[in-house]
């Protein structure tokens, strides 16, 4: 492959024309998508970082140049593609590597680089999300989530990040609570999520900033049910579930079939006024493991899976949360209806997204009021009320 100064003026303006606006200004080898305007790393500086670099070189002794491409095609744009110097001279013409990068490789590359500058760019103001991520506060650690991971997931709903670039993404980190499993721990951590929700959130919900809000959050899951009490259930709102396998971790699996779920009453209670709903989904919760306060005065609703087994990794399709909160929203019309009970108890083995829309699914004035449960030491203690 030749350089691009190899012969001065042999590549056209409208050619290269063509290759910067097809490659969006960025490298197009796979993998890199470097920035080629600015110098970000060190100076901030604007300055041209690009290669005009040739698939089939224009000669025949050069790299890959010995194909029966014409000499007036090697200059033309299909054959050219906009690289950083590293990976031009460093990696594709270095001669022990050549061998590495055939024409049908780079081609490839510059297909897929080119084809999604062109889909991404096609998007319009319609296709906003903006990006709200809450992260921390679970036992075993603090999951890590990055800009990149986010750009993936989002883009399956043919959606992009308002944000990124900004330095305006909303993140509530919880990283940082303490004491775990005392009342300070838990009470501090609401305010973490009241405060900051106040302070990031609110503001764009008060000027009308959001098209559609793209939720990644993993948290204990009495604070993610509050959180999504918090959020707006006018707006049109994504939640991501994050998988253990493999890598593009948040992005929800295609080809999976949805759950459906169900609900049952599984104690007829003597008092109206005291119910309890059991939500048995990332894991079976035995009656007999129910808080000791759930007496049979309760009538206890549960919500399981239709059909399969409860477990940690039930959650992989999207259109399973739907599912889930048409049962959920009328278990809760029933409850209201039907029973005089001021708080419903609830306790949940529950997937973060459906933490989320636990809350977030409450009519505020109407539902009763959430009394929250969390296991602990093998029985589960009220935690928060919302």
């Amino acid at each position: 492959m030749a350089k691009n100064k190899s012969k001065a003026g042999t590549i056209s303006n409208p050619e290269t024309l063509k290759l910067w606006v097809r490659a969006g200004g960025r490298c197009e080898f796979r993998g890199c998508n470097k920035y080629l305007l600015k110098d970000e790393k060190l100076t901030g500086c604007e300055i041209n970082l690009a290669d005009r670099a040739h698939i089939v070189a224009q000669s025949k002794s050069g790299a890959r140049g010995d194909d029966s491409l014409s000499g007036k095609e090697r200059d033309l744009a299909p054959n050219l593609m906009l690289l950083c110097s590293e990976h031009h001279n460093k990696i594709i013409d270095k001669g022990a590597l050549q061998k590495e990068f055939p024409k049908e490789l780079l081609l490839k590359m510059k297909s897929e680089h080119e084809e999604r500058v062109h889909y991404l760019t096609s998007l319009g103001p319609d296709c906003e999300t903006a990006v709200i991520s809450l992260i921390g506060g679970i036992r075993g650690g603090v999951p890590a989530i990055s800009e990149d991971e986010i750009r993936r997931a989002v883009l399956d709903f043919e959606l992009y990040p308002k944000f990124f670039g900004s330095g305006n993404c909303m993140h509530i980190d919880l990283a940082g609570l303490a004491d775990q499993d005392t009342s300070a721990f838990w009470k501090s951590g609401q305010e973490k999520i009241k405060e900051e929700f106040q302070r990031q959130v609110i503001p764009g919900f008060k000027k009308n900033e959001f098209k559609s809000l793209s939720v990644f959050a993993l948290a204990r899951i009495p604070f993610l049910i509050y959180f999504g009490y918090l959020l707006d259930d006018k707006i049109k709102t994504i939640l991501f579930q994050r998988h253990r396998d493999g890598k593009d971790c948040w992005r929800w699996r295609e080809g999976v079939k949805k759950i459906d779920f169900e609900s049952s009453i599984i104690q007829t209670g003597s008092d109206k006024n005291k119910v309890a709903l059991v939500l048995s989904i990332s894991g079976k919760i035995e009656f007999k493991n129910l808080p000791p306060e759930i007496d049979k005065q309760f009538t206890v609703f549960e919500i399981t899976p239709a059909g399969v087994m409860a477990g940690t990794d039930i959650l992989r399709c999207f259109d399973s949360i739907e599912e889930f909160c048409k049962v959920y929203r009328s278990v809760l019309r029933k409850i209201e209806k039907e029973f005089n009970c001021k708080d419903l108890h609830l306790i949940p083995a529950i997937p973060a997204p459906i933490a989320i829309e636990c809350g977030r699914q409450l009519l505020k004035g109407v539902s009763p009021r959430l009394l929250v449960y969390d296991r602990q030491s093998g029985t589960y203690k009220l935690i928060i009320k919302i």
